[in-house]
């Protein structure tokens, strides 16, 4: 059969195989690598060349360029007769072991997450500092890595370097750091569904109120007395301890404050017989009912995170208007 534009690539992995022989330790990541290339190669000869096609084989050779860099010292490139310095970068990339790899991200997760920890713990005070602090590192990393798998070309073919609290650093070295850190083993579909799970983790764990992490502790509520105000009587106030009863006029409106000790982020007001309005904080306006008859007032002061709750009672005497 005629060559064509692929038939270097075949070249390529028959003496990439040849190089590295059957018991090399990294036989198993040429092949997994030589069956994307082919399938890519049998789709573009089958179905037309395509941009999607030609991006995904570039990604391809790039790793096997690194491959065969790293393992047998000449680029894949090479081997298929092309250009070393062709449109497809030959810089050898740093590898380390999955676990050693998966500990320095770890540390690279723990690092930023100490100094986040403030910003979290105002923004979020219900979820505790150190997880909040360490999901927003994990979302960070996860970012950062699903950049590097594809752009990771331009930054290594750029020159100069980056100063990071006076220390000057070659951008090549920040690369080979990099490469170190990203987990090339991933498939790029491997790479995606993980990156999306952790991201979903880390919100659903330390980014939201809904996290099934327990709360930082939280002073504890008591409700100290109430405060009364009568509007329709020249704004006449009056000081309640919990327990104590008032008289109000039928249909009569106040306005009942809680006094609290403690961070108290809601209150909860109930009536038996009374109608309640809305108003700010721990406050409500308290419609007295029509009938003479007896009322309790009842709130539930909640701490911010609802670790802390406090109740207390108003105890209510209607009268009639003309009394």
């Amino acid at each position: 059969m005629m060559g064509d534009a692929f038939t270097p690539y075949e070249i390529g992995l028959e003496e990439l195989q040849q190089e590295l022989g059957q018991q090399h330790e990294r036989l198993l990541e040429f092949l997994n690598y030589e069956g994307q290339l082919s399938a890519n190669i049998r789709q573009a000869r089958g179905d037309g060349e395509t941009p999607v096609l030609s991006a995904d084989r570039n990604r391809i050779v790039r790793q096997l360029n690194a491959l065969a860099l790293e393992t047998v010292q000449i680029s894949f490139n090479e081997l298929c007769g092309l250009r070393r310095h062709g449109p497809v970068l030959t810089t050898t990339m740093v590898r380390l072991s999955p676990p050693v790899m998966l500990f320095f991200n770890l540390v690279v997760i723990a690092i930023p997450a100490f100094s986040l920890k403030p910003l979290t713990s105002a923004s979020l005070p219900c979820v505790p500092p150190l997880f909040s602090a360490s999901s927003l590192a994990v979302i960070l990393l996860v970012l950062f890595h699903l950049a590097w798998r594809y752009f990771n070309p331009v930054f290594k073919v750029a020159g100069g370097t980056v100063t990071v609290t006076w220390i000057a650093l070659p951008i090549k070295v920040l690369a080979s750091l990099a490469d170190a850190l990203h987990p090339w083993i991933l498939s790029d579909l491997v790479l995606w569904v993980s990156a999306i799970c952790l991201f979903l983790a880390a919100v659903i764990l330390g980014l939201t109120p809904l996290s099934p992490l327990p709360s930082p502790p939280e002073e504890t509520v008591i409700i100290q007395s109430f405060s009364v105000e009568y509007p329709e009587r020249a704004a006449t106030t009056v000081s309640l301890e919990p327990g104590d009863m008032i008289e109000i006029e039928a249909d009569e409106l106040v306005l009942v404050k809680v006094r609290t000790l403690g961070q108290v982020g809601l209150c909860k007001w109930s009536a038996f017989n009374g109608s309640l309005h809305p108003a700010e904080g721990c406050s409500t306006l308290y419609s007295a009912p029509f009938d003479e008859v007896y009322d309790v007032l009842d709130v539930l002061a909640q701490s911010p995170c609802k670790t802390q709750n406090a109740s207390a009672s108003l105890r209510i005497e209607v009268t009639p208007g003309n009394q």
